[in-house]
Parts: structure tokens; C-alpha cells; sequence
């Protein structure tokens, strides 16, 4: 902080000083008139009077112009001078009116060069006691030299004053000004570096406060939010006037969780918040605190959004979760590879006897069809231990989706065929690898057409959305079916491996989905449709040709 004043800090002192000003002085020179009018023979002469009540009728007039022009004033330190120095024009009339030399209202000097000090700058105060020491010694120069006459005589009247006198108090008004002046520098220096620490001190609290990560909140002895930091704000979702009034709304288990005071150790407590479908984890802890030296207390709550920890921590899972199927696939695939071999040749065999009959033949059929199943099972636990790297290629994405669509038509009895409504060019190429592109699209479609029996199924390709272009959109494949839909444990456990809500299912399904499009560079997102049904999209970046 300089040592002078900001410019706001300054207009509001020189307010105050402009109505300190009306009432000190109304209030010496009434209380000086009403002792005029009710005594006798402490100030003579009527002109003293008339002086009295000139000099506030000269305070009140000039305060009156000052308050009419401050708004209009730019250079307020000027502004400041001219008024101190009146201030100290003024206290010397006062003293000229009020008996010279002898007049006690000299102590009004003080005052001025304190306010100089403070207001201003030390150097002010200095400037203040030099003007008041010019002007209170010229008046005594023309008192010693019988030029001026006092107006009025304070303590016991005598006409004559030794030459000591006037010596004696000018030089101890002179001293006392400077001592003042600079025991009020003292003490703006002081005030000015406990300022400027506190300043800094403010400007790097609120820094911390404006940049952390951290949501900080403060609550009163009965709990109720008096501060959010910004990053609070954010992490609830609130907006500046919205927050709520006590801090049960937001943690309603709280007054469970503040710890002794005794107990010094930093606990963290966990909290989940549901607003509507967003889910935010945090980790929070309380303390208390005192205001200063006083009884009341206070609460400082801290807390951090912890959701995309929590969402690494449920990644980590699932990806240990796949770990664990790969080394049981592996195993899988040699245990039952070799077994299910001889069983297939063992079937095939006997289905070439020639006593083989029409029923025996379905029967062989069925097998052949759960042999095959079995062996894309494994196929897919093989892929999720062990993702195929993909053979990237340019390929035309509509006849990609028609085999598909055939393909899932011919192994599904289903009511009603499978729409799809293609918004890309027809001849739209694309990069990427068919075979896995076409596997994740099949499972997907499998899972859509198991959901009940004469289920409707479309696969909705969209056009690019508006300002995209060919090169930066991502193409979305969308499978929509009119069915039950996904509950709420299901979302949550979709992409889990063996989470599965069918009887049959084996619960891999859109696992390898999300494993697939993840080889592909791109994502997988699920939700339900209104009043019913689900949609799953597969969204691919656009790549360039290899």
C-alpha cells in the first residue's frame, strides 16, 4: 500500500472530516456564545459575540460550498490541503476571538495535524504543524506588538504580558505541533505496514480461495452457510443466490461427523449428492474454529468432488474383472477347445448313419447351433482377455449394416424385420475394422431383439449435426428398439462382465462392446427412451484413409 490513501479510502475520510468539522466546531462556539450570553464579564464587548457567531456562519457556509463541489473535485489530495489548511485559519480566528495568547482552543491545532497524518500522509502532518505554527506565531507577533487586540479574554483579565510569556508559548506550541505531527507519523507508518500485510495477506486468501480445487465452505455455531468459494458452487451445482441456509441441506449427516476438538486427526467422510440423473461423490471434512479472542464459533467445511476418482476406482474394477476373464478364457478355450472338437466330430459322425431319422436330425441341429454358440462365447471371452488389434481399412458403411442386418434376420425368428434409416450418403466410406465393427454391431442387435418377443428394432444413422463437417464429426450408429428398456441397476452394470438380466445370458455382451469400440477409438453410450424402449450408439471417429 503507497503512503498515501487510495482515492475511495480518502474521499471517505474527507466526508467524515467535512462533517466532523460542522459539529466540533458548532459545538465549541455554541458552547463559547451560550457562555458570552449567560456570564458576565468573561468576553466583554458585543463584537465578540457577532465574531462567534461569524466564524459559524463562515464554518457552515464554506462546509456547505465543500459538499456541494466534492462530487465535482478530481485531485482530492489538493482538495484535502485546502480544507486542513482552512481548518487551521479557522482555529487561529478562534483563538484570536477567545483571548490570544491565553486562549485554550489553541489545543485545536492538534487535531488537524493528526487528521493531516492520517488522511493524507505523514508528510501531510508535517506540512499541518508547520501551518499552524506559522499562523498561531504571526498572531502572537501581532498580539506582542500591540497591532491586534483579542476579542475576548479567557481565566483573569491583565493588560500587560511579560515578554517571556509570548516567548515561552510559542516555542511550546511550535514543539508540541511537530512532536504531534510526528507521533502521528509513527503511527500511519505503523498502520500503513499493518495495512499493506493485511492487504497481501487478504489478496492471497482470496487467491487461494478463487483457485483452489477444493470447495470451501463456512458455517456459524448453529450450522448455517455464511461463505461458499466459488469452486463450492461449482462442485453442487448452485448458482450465487441459490445456496442453501444451513449446512445439514447439503451434508445431512454433519452434526454426526464434527470431531472433538481434542481430537486433532483429519478425518474425511464421503457423501453422495443425487441431482436428478448426475451423481456427485465428495469427501468432506469439518472443523471448528473461533473468531478472534471472542466465544463465538464457527465451522470450516472442505470438501472435493471425488466422482471421477470414483469412476477410475469402478474402471480399475472392471478392468480387473477382465483381467480375471482373460486368465479364465485362456484356460476356457484349452480346457473345451479339444473336448468340444471331438464332440462336434462325434455328432457329425453319427449324424451320417444311415439310421439316423428326421427327429434325430433336429436334434443333431440343435447341438451344431449350441456348439456354435459355445464357440463364439469363447471367442469373445478370448477378445475381452485379449483384444484383437485392429486391421484398419476403407469399407462402405451401409453395406457393412445391411450384412449385418441379414445376418441377425436369418438367426433370429423375428416378426418384424429390422429398419434402418441411413440420413450419410449412401456411398459413404468409411475406416475402420469390418470385422470388429461388425461383431460389436451384431451383439448389440442380439441383445435388442432377446428383449421381448415381437420387439421392433431400427438401427438410425444421422446426418452430421449443424457446423460439422465430414472430416471432425463422429459418426453415430444408433440401435433403438421398442422394448422394456434398461432399469436403473442395469445402467449402472452394464459394461461389468457376467452382469447380465436375462435368464440365458451369459452377461458379456455389451462388455465386448465397449471393448470393441474402445480397440476402435471410439465409444459406446446406452439410455432409455420415452415412455419406453432403450438405444444404444456406437460412435466412431471419422478416421482419414490409411
Amino acid at each position: 500500500m503507497s503512503q498515501e490513501r487510495s482515492q475511495e479510502l480518502l474521499k471517505r475520510d474527507l466526508i467524515r472530516l467535512m462533517l466532523f468539522r460542522v459539529v466540533l466546531v458548532s459545538l465549541f462556539l455554541g458552547v463559547s456564545a451560550t457562555l458570552q450570553l449567560s456570564s458576565k464579564g468573561i468576553i466583554a464587548p458585543s463584537i465578540s459575540q457577532k465574531a462567534h457567531y461569524a466564524l459559524i456562519g463562515i464554518v457552515y457556509a464554506i462546509s456547505l460550498f465543500w459538499a456541494i463541489t466534492f462530487s465535482s473535485v478530481k485531485k482530492k489530495i489538493r482538495f484535502a490541503y485546502i480544507q486542513l489548511g482552512f481548518d487551521c485559519l479557522i482555529v487561529t480566528c478562534m483563538v484570536y476571538i477567545t483571548g490570544g495568547v491565553e486562549s485554550i482552543f489553541s489545543l485545536l491545532y492538534f487535531p488537524i495535524i493528526i487528521c493531516a497524518g492520517f488522511i493524507i500522509s505523514k508528510r501531510a502532518g508535517y506540512v499541518m504543524a508547520s501551518t499552524a505554527g506559522i499562523l498561531y506565531g504571526f498572531m502572537v507577533d501581532l498580539q506582542y506588538y500591540d497591532i491586534i487586540h483579542p476579542l475576548g479574554v479567557v481565566g483573569f483579565p491583565f493588560s500587560s504580558y511579560p515578554e517571556m510569556l509570548f516567548l515561552y508559548r510559542t516555542i511550546v506550541h511550535l514543539s508540541s505541533f511537530y512532536i504531534v505531527a510526528f507521533l502521528t507519523g509513527l503511527l500511519t507508518q505503523r498502520l500503513n505496514r499493518s495495512m499493506k500485510d493485511f492487504v497481501k495477506l487478504q489478496s492471497l486468501t482470496n487467491h487461494i480461495l478463487q483457485t483452489t480445487n477444493l470447495g470451501i465452505a463456512v458455517a456459524d455455531n448453529f450450522l448455517n452457510i455464511v461463505y461458499l468459494n466459488p469452486k463450492a458452487k461449482e462442485i453442487l451445482d448452485i448458482q450465487e443466490k441459490q445456496y442453501p441456509d444451513n449446512a445439514k441441506d447439503l451434508f445431512p449427516d454433519i452434526e454426526y461427523k464434527i470431531s472433538d476438538e481434542a481430537d486433532s486427526r483429519i478425518k474425511w467422510h464421503k457423501h453422495v449428492i443425487e441431482n436428478g440423473k448426475k451423481t456427485t461423490y465428495l469427501e468432506y471434512m469439518i472443523s471448528s474454529f473461533h473468531y478472534g479472542n471472542s466465544e463465538e464459533k464457527g465451522y470450516l467445511i472442505i470438501f472435493q468432488d471425488v466422482t471421477d476418482l470414483k469412476m477410475m476406482e469402478q474402471e480399475m474394477k472392471r478392468l480387473e474383472s477382465l483381467a480375471m476373464i482373460g486368465s479364465l478364457a485362456a484356460r476356457l478355450a484349452h480346457q473345451i477347445k479339444n473336448p468340444l472338437a471331438v464332440i462336434s466330430a462325434s455328432i457329425e459322425m453319427l449324424e451320417h448313419d444311415s439310421n439316423v431319422g428326421p427327429v434325430q436330425n433336429k436334434l443333431f441341429g440343435i447341438l451344431f447351433k449350441e456348439i456354435d454358440r459355445i464357440k463364439d462365447m469363447i471367442q469373445e471371452l478370448l477378445f475381452l482377455a485379449k483384444p484383437k488389434k485392429p486391421l484398419f481399412k476403407e469399407i462402405i458403411l451401409k453395406d457393412l449394416i445391411l450384412d449385418v442386418i441379414e445376418q441377425v434376420e436369418t438367426s433370429k425368428a423375428m416378426k418384424h424385420k429390422i429398419n434402418l434409416e441411413f440420413g450419410l450418403p449412401q456411398q459413404l466410406k468409411i475406416v475402420t475394422d469390418p470385422d470388429l465393427l461388425m461383431q460389436a454391431l451384431i451383439n448389440v442387435l442380439n441383445n435388442a431383439c432377446e428383449t421381448r418377443d415381437g420387439v421392433q428394432v431400427k438401427i438410425i444413422v444421422p446426418s452430421y449435426g449443424n457446423g460439422e463437417t465430414a472430416s471432425k464429426a463422429l459418426l453415430r450408429i444408433s440401435v433403438v428398439d421398442n422394448g422394456p428398456g434398461f432399469s436403473e441397476e442395469a445402467l449402472k452394470n452394464l459394461f461389468i462382465p457376467f452382469f447380465t438380466t436375462k435368464e440365458k445370458g451369459a452377461g458379456h455382451g455389451l462388455v465386448t462392446v465397449k471393448a470393441i469400440m474402445e480397440a476402435l477409438k471410439g465409444e459406446v453410450h446406452v439410455m432409455n427412451l420415452k415412455p419406453n424402449g432403450a438405444m444404444v450408439s456406437l460412435l466412431l471417429p471419422n478416421l482419414p484413409p490409411q
